[in-house]
C-alpha cells in the first residue's frame, strides 16, 4: 500500500487488510522511535557502545529501545528539572515512554536517556543550560575512566540494611 505519502494511506482511507494495518502501525512506531531519539532495534546489551558504562535498557511503548541512565546513580529526577523531550517514565510493566514537550505533573519523577550524559558522545564542548546534566556527564566521565583502567567501580555496601 505504498502511496505518495510513503507508508501512510491517504487521509480519507483506512487500512484495507490486517497486513496494511500492521505495516502502518510499524511505520508509526518507527517514526515515534526516531522522534524520541530511541533505538529502533534491541542492541542486545545494556552497555553503552560509546563509553562502556551500563545503563537500564528498556523497550519503549512504540517498540523502540532506550538506554536510560541507571537509577542507582540518579534515583529518579524531579521531572520539572529535566528538559522537554528528555523525560522518560517507566510503567509498571517495564515499558518506557517519553512525555515529549508536555509539562510534567506536579511532583512527578522521571529518568533520562543515557545519551544526554554519555561521556563518549561529544557535548560540543559547551555547557548546557542545565548544570546538573554537565555534572552528571562529568561523573560518568570519571566512571568510564575507572572502567577503562580495569578498576572495579565503587559500590555502596547495603548488606547492613542502612543504605
Amino acid at each position: 500500500m505504498e502511496t505518495d505519502n510513503g507508508p501512510w494511506p491517504p487521509p480519507e482511507q483506512q487500512p484495507d487488510t490486517f497486513a496494511d494495518y500492521v505495516r502502518l502501525q510499524h511505520a508509526t512506531d518507527a517514526e515515534q522511535t526516531a522522534l524520541e531519539e530511541a533505538m529502533e532495534h534491541d542492541p542486545g546489551s545494556p552497555v553503552c557502545p560509546h563509553c562502556g558504562l551500563e545503563g537500564e535498557l528498556r523497550q519503549t511503548v512504540s517498540r523502540g529501545w532506550v538506554l536510560l541512565e541507571p537509577t542507582v546513580l540518579t534515583e529518579t529526577l524531579p521531572a520539572h528539572t529535566v528538559p522537554p523531550r528528555q523525560r522518560w517514565y517507566v510503567q509498571a510493566d517495564g515499558l518506557a515512554w517519553n512525555s515529549g514537550s508536555y509539562e510534567p505533573a506536579t511532583g512527578s519523577a522521571c529518568q533520562i536517556n543515557h545519551k544526554l550524559v554519555c561521556p563518549g558522545l561529544d557535548a560540543g564542548g559547551r555547557p548546557t543550560l542545565w548544570g546538573w546534566l554537565d555534572s552528571l556527564r562529568g561523573l560518568n566521565t570519571e566512571r568510564a575512566r575507572w572502567k577503562a583502567d580495569q578498576r572495579t567501580l565503587p559500590r555502596v555496601d547495603t548488606s547492613d540494611g542502612l543504605a
